[in-house]
């Protein structure tokens, strides 16, 4: 009795399939773009006129992936440095935001980080019971000697 080989013939069956599904039509598109359109030649370049990226490029295959697969060094240049720039800018900001919390925080006199909104109307109110309560005790009297330390 014998193994079966019907699983190595289907892998070989899917192997030449793929391949040739992607080599066909690959060489027929290279032999075409260098017969047809052929290497590039050397000339003069026109005043005032500045190459694109993928026009430095002899073969038209290699032309044809700069142009539209692979990005320019210059904007990849421009791109790291834009980066940096806005890192650099991030790293400044971190610095004089945590000079400014120091300085709050020394300083305990602005509204941010170490404030925290309260509420008026529940004080106003007692403030108010307070004072008829002064009154009540005072006798209605409004020349108290007593200092009204909540009406600063």
């Amino acid at each position: 009795m014998r193994p079966s080989i019907w699983g190595w013939r289907k892998f070989k069956d899917f192997l030449h399939f793929y391949v040739m599904l992607g080599v066909i039509p690959l060489t027929i598109l290279t032999t075409y773009a260098n017969i047809v359109v052929g290497p590039a030649t050397l000339t003069e370049i026109p005043e005032g006129y500045e190459p694109k990226h993928w026009e430095y490029y002899k073969n038209p295959v290699p032309r044809f992936f700069a142009r539209y697969m692979i990005a320019d060094k210059r904007q990849d240049y421009e791109r790291v440095v834009c980066y940096l720039n806005e890192e650099a800018e991030k790293v400044i900001l971190k610095d004089i935001e945590k000079r400014v919390k120091k300085f709050m925080q020394y300083r305990n006199d602005y509204k941010s980080w170490y404030y925290r909104p309260v509420d008026a109307r529940p004080l106003r109110f007692e403030r108010e019971e307070w004072r008829q309560h002064r009154d009540n005790i005072a006798g209605h009297d409004h020349n108290v000697s007593t200092v009204d330390e909540f009406s600063r």
